[in-house]
């Protein structure tokens, strides 16, 4: 890599961060002033800005988890070994990805929808 590609990697990285900072920054910015707005209203910020009750799906998490093995069996199995194609290899490598994608997608609505029924 030349000296202009190592120049231009270091600015696209540099631009990168500052851009995440930036965004942080203006999202601290105007959270204050919305918060002094309310303040300035005679407005409850404790009503606003209660703390919710954070939990952590096993679930989802789960179910992503076997969605994503199954895909990645399925899709070696089916795509290499059974199929036998004579496609190259950048096929065979898409369509794995797109069927763990597929089974994991399906993992995440399995989830979802044993964590709404508990509720």
């Amino acid at each position: 890599m030349s000296t202009i590609g190592y120049i231009t990697t270091t600015i696209n990285w540099f631009g990168f961060f500052f851009t995440i900072f930036f965004a942080y920054y203006y999202y601290l910015k105007l959270r204050h002033k919305e918060r002094i707005l309310l303040i300035e209203k005679n407005i409850d910020i404790a009503e606003l800005y209660h703390k919710k009750e954070k939990c952590f799906s096993w679930y989802i998490f789960s179910f992503i988890l076997i969605g994503i093995s199954v895909g990645i069996f399925i899709g070696i199995a089916l795509f290499i070994e059974g199929l036998d194609m004579s496609a190259d290899s950048a096929t065979t490598i898409f369509l794995i990805i797109s069927t763990v994608l597929l089974f994991s997608a399906i993992g995440i609505i399995i989830g979802n929808s044993i964590k709404a029924s508990q509720k």
